[in-house]
This record gives structure tokens, sequence and C-alpha cells, in this order.
């Protein structure tokens, strides 16, 4: 079902409707026995992602009950994130040499380190234990059962639309404060914080798009796009500690050198994109952007109803 926000239901309906299918939904992928395990993973990762935005929505009424929530998915997808990893680093090598051959005009010695490195990737994969997933599997479904029954419950104690809009604002604070910390200091822990944050606010900007989907839709895809860059730029650094902590045989002090050096250039690429982004699509408070959004959503849903009546 549509990841939307309905006009004509109320606050409770819309979270509970959202979240239960969220994690139903991710509970499927999961038990899906003929879909790819690597698809799989990816899709229940981002239902889950999703349903954390909307818990993320429902904060300020739930206290407690949010950081129980919240600490419930986090886990499970944390264990789905580690069953990614290997994929992913396959994909950034992928990725870097592309951009290295196409953009950079890299061709001989650095094209044939980028390749080393994918063999050792894709042969470290082959060689993983495949049944990891199956072993972890009824405790991650299990603990999204649970907190798909607990929905009732906690949508019952949301009353009303500014306690919506009070955990949208909040949520793009936490995004607007962790773009600033990345501007004081471009840590990979800062910028990966920063990408996590402006996520949730890119979902929920998503969710109510239908108010006003030329506008909507332009902020989301510039919020895709910075978390593309940001995902790149995570993806490099956790690349590059692997392929330090487990170097390929051929992989000498002078290869290692030169990819460090590699990475070091296209990160430096993708910060130079990401952070001038990242400074528009945070520039307004807090409570600006909220009553902004509030008043879009109002006035496209008065228009909606209208025409339906």
């Amino acid at each position: 079902m549509a990841y939307r926000w309905k006009a004509d239901k109320s606050v409770r309906a819309n979270l509970r409707r959202l979240v239960s299918n969220q994690l139903r939904s991710a509970i499927d992928q999961l038990n899906d026995r003929q879909a790819d395990r690597a698809d799989a993973v990816h899709e229940a990762r981002l239902h889950l992602k999703k349903a954390r935005s909307l818990l993320r929505l429902a904060r300020p009424a739930l206290d407690d009950t949010y950081v129980r929530e919240n600490a419930r998915l986090r886990d499970v997808a944390h264990q789905l994130s580690s069953q990614r990893d290997a994929q992913a680093m396959i994909e950034a090598v992928a990725k870097l040499s592309a951009h290295a051959e196409h953009q950079w005009g890299c061709s001989g010695d650095p094209l044939t380190l980028l390749r080393t490195i994918r063999d050792h990737l894709v042969g470290q994969q082959a060689a993983e234990q495949r049944d990891a997933l199956e072993e972890v599997m009824p405790e991650l479904t299990g603990a999204l059962s649970a907190a798909a029954d607990e929905v009732e419950r906690w949508a019952a104690c949301v009353e009303d639309g500014d306690a919506i809009m009070a955990g949208f604002a909040g949520s793009y604070r936490r995004g607007r404060r962790a773009l600033r910390r990345a501007l004081r200091q471009t840590t990979p822990e800062n910028l990966h914080e920063w990408r996590k944050e402006s996520k949730y606010h890119r979902y929920q900007v998503r969710l109510f798009q239908d108010a006003w989907p030329t506008v909507f839709e332009a902020r989301y895809a510039e919020l895709k796009r910075l978390s593309d860059l940001l995902g790149d730029d995570h993806d490099l650094v956790v690349l590059c500690q692997r392929v330090s902590d487990e170097s390929p045989a051929s992989f000498d002090d002078a290869a290692s050198g030169g990819f460090r050096q590699v990475i070091a250039r296209r990160r430096g690429e993708l910060q130079a994109e990401a952070l001038p982004l990242g400074r528009l699509l945070f520039a307004e408070r807090p409570k600006q952007i909220a009553r902004r959004f509030q008043k879009y959503l109002r006035i496209g849903y008065e228009e909606e109803n209208r025409k339906k009546g």
C-alpha cells in the first residue's frame, strides 16, 4: 500500500495503517524464500526506515514508549545491516571503478587495483556462511511481529496533527544539528549520523507529498540525492577499513597507498557536493519549516476534500 498520509483519516488511523503496513511488509520480505536474499534484506531495511520515520513523528506524544519501540526496530535493522555489508562493499568498488574510468579517465594500474579488490571481496562473500541470516530469522521476525502488535496501543496516544508536526519539527531539528556537527568536523562518524537523520526527514517529506506534489517531490528528490552522496561516502569509509583489515595477498604498501588516495579523492568530491546541498535543505529553522509544511498540508487537504465534496 502507498506510503502516504490520507487527509480523510484521523492521525491515529494513519499511524496504525502506515506503521503496521511497513512492519508487515518487512516481515513478508524476510519470510519470502523465493526472493533473492540480498534484495529481500534491502527491501526489509527500507520498510524499517519508513516505520522508524513514522515513529519519530509520534515521538512527542510517546515518551518511554518511543525509546522502547525505536530500540526494538533499531536492533533488528542493525542485524540486517550486517547481512548487507558484503554486497554493499562490492557495489562500492564497482561504483568507484566506473567513476574513476569515466570521470577521471583512469586506466591501467588504478583500475587493475580496484578489480583486484573486487575479486577479493567477491571471494570472501562466497566463503561467508550463507545460512547466517536464516539462523537469526525467527528472532528478527518475532521482534517485528511484537512491534506490529504494539502499534495499536501507542498510536492511540497521539491525539492530533499538532503532535505530528511537533515530531516533524523535532526530526528536522536533529538533522540540522547533525549538519552543523558535520560542518564543524567532517569526520566519517558525523557524516554518517547526518545521513541517518536526513533520511528520516526525507521519508517524512515523502509521506505528505500529496498535499503539494510539485514542491514536496522536488524536496524529496534533493534529499534522496543527499542521502545517496552521504551513503556512497560512508560505504567508501567502510570499504577502506575492510581492505586495510583484510588485504589481498597481492596488496603491497604501494597498492595500499594508491587505494587510499583513490578513496580520499572520491570522498572529497562527494562531500564537496553533499555539504552545500545540505546547507540549502536545512537552511530554515525547525519551527519555520514545520509551520510552512503545516499550511501546505491544510490547504492541500482542504482542496482535496472540496473536490471530493
